[in-house]
């Protein structure tokens, strides 16, 4: 017995992606989630969507030809965004200052930088540089994560 995945298709940027259930109900729980901004003109729709499929590797540097096995996990991409994510509310792993810059110099989102040249162009805090890494850096930044929280 063969069971069919349900899949729904979006349409961003006259690009069209399929995401299956489990996808699609965090897509509307995130769109649900901050229709009061939306309202008031803080935020629109697409650009939840543009983070949404970052978080996929959907769209991006990382998106490129890329293959299941080319994605981050969504285990990693949680707990990168626990560790480094610019907002405190989404912070939930607190890293020492020394761990946090070698962690954010393993992200290739600007290029592969080390932390001296990150900090020279006044981007070691900036989120691009971490969200557009590819898949390859986001694995290794939460492999690090892991190996400092002794886990």
């Amino acid at each position: 017995m063969t069971t069919a995945l349900k899949m729904t298709a979006i349409k961003f940027n006259g690009e069209q992606f399929l995401l299956n259930e489990a996808m699609k109900n965090e897509l509307l729980t995130l769109i649900r989630r901050f229709e009061e901004p939306m309202i008031r003109g803080e935020i629109t729709s697409a650009q939840i969507v543009e983070c949404f499929l970052h978080k996929y590797d959907l769209i991006g540097p990382g998106a490129s030809e890329a293959t299941v096995e080319d994605k981050v996990s969504e285990d990693d991409w949680n707990l990168i965004v626990g560790a480094l994510y610019h907002l405190d509310e989404k912070r939930t792993i607190r890293l020492t200052a020394a761990n946090e810059k070698i962690v954010r110099a393993m992200g290739d989102g600007y290029g592969k930088m080390s932390w001296q040249e990150l900090h020279d162009r006044e981007l070691c805090w900036d989120w691009s540089h971490i969200r557009d890494s590819t898949p390859a850096a986001k694995r290794a930044m939460a492999q690090m994560i892991r190996e400092f929280l002794g886990q």
